[in-house]
């Protein structure tokens, strides 16, 4: 999948046929935001796309996929309080680049147990599926924006990246800086994607459950005690101690819902939670660069989305 602009129009539908269940990791986000140069309070939009290991149940019309990211990446990006600007191309770019070190965390996944797990579960259909995305919102702005649905085959919002593909599986989430600092998944949307060089791009939004795994932070290091020295204990001072560094809280696990009511999927979602939380796979994060993320608005003067 790749970004031309010589396809007839973005059509985007609901079909909740379709169900998707995204695994995703509370730790991951936050060293995006650290990666990103976005620690502390919410600043300005930024953000991130990611591939996928796609696995496929289908059952006469309807089909479930779960998600397990394995490799995310950034790229040239203008960013601002309400926008952010980057070149179709630039994705394109690095979606390819991250391909063969996704290629490379899927053989590792697939040595895990938790894809063992999933096996048995009857999960045996996989495949690599890039262009997958997350940014940041300011608070209290819980859905997409008109920007982001922009269908303008031209210049599609964040939710429409595909060219080309046949029944693709495409996640966009939004993530805010909760309590002021810490970044997390608060909204997701999964579609299904069709569309030949020639065709429509076909979206159809189905439903999802998003299973973000926490994390408890190692414990701090102690902070080695320091006598003071002779000349200290003639004056009565002391060396100066140092600071003990912050306490990192620990981030509980959480579910996501879209298109689904409260009670439904909790009994599949608990079952793969245990199974998530469990696992020791890590997303790569070695394609987040902090110098992608460009505080003014230099670099782009066409190709803007």
């Amino acid at each position: 999948m790749g970004f031309r602009n010589n396809t007839k129009k973005i059509i985007d539908l609901i079909n909740l046929n379709n169900f998707a269940i995204l695994l995703h990791d509370a730790k991951t986000i936050r060293t995006f935001q650290e990666k990103s140069g976005m620690s502390g309070q919410y600043r300005v939009e930024y953000q991130h796309h990611y591939i996928n290991a796609i696995g496929r149940i289908e059952a006469g019309d309807q089909m479930m996929d779960i998600a397990i990211p394995l490799v995310m990446y950034n790229y040239p990006q203008e960013v601002a309080g309400a926008s952010v600007e980057f070149s179709l191309q630039d994705v394109s770019n690095m979606n390819n680049k991250a391909m063969k070190l996704a290629e490379e965390k899927f053989n590792e996944l697939s040595d895990t147990e938790i894809m063992k797990k999933l096996l048995e579960m009857g999960v045996v259909t996989w495949r690599i599926e890039g262009l997958n995305s997350i940014h940041a919102h300011p608070s209290g702005v819980n859905r997409f924006s008109g920007t982001d649905l922009r269908a303008d085959i031209n210049h599609p919002g964040i939710n429409f990246p595909c060219n080309i593909g046949e029944n693709a599986a495409n996640f966009a989430s939004i993530i805010q800086h909760r309590a002021g600092s810490h970044a997390e998944i608060i909204h997701t949307e999964y579609r299904v994607f069709n569309a030949t060089e020639e065709s429509d791009k076909v979206y159809q939004k189905g439903r999802c459950l998003t299973l973000v795994r926490g994390y408890n932070p190692p414990p701090p290091e102690p902070i080695p005690e320091i006598e003071d020295g002779p000349i200290d204990k003639i004056f009565g001072t002391s060396r100066p101690k140092p600071k003990p560094k912050p306490v990192e809280m620990s981030r509980e696990s959480y579910i996501l819902k879209d298109q689904l009511t409260a009670q439904e999927g909790d009994d599949i979602a608990k079952d793969i939670m245990e199974l998530w939380e469990k696992s020791d796979f890590q997303i790569d994060r070695s394609f987040i660069k902090r110098e992608n993320v460009l505080l003014t608005r230099k670099r782009f003067n066409k190709n803007k989305t």
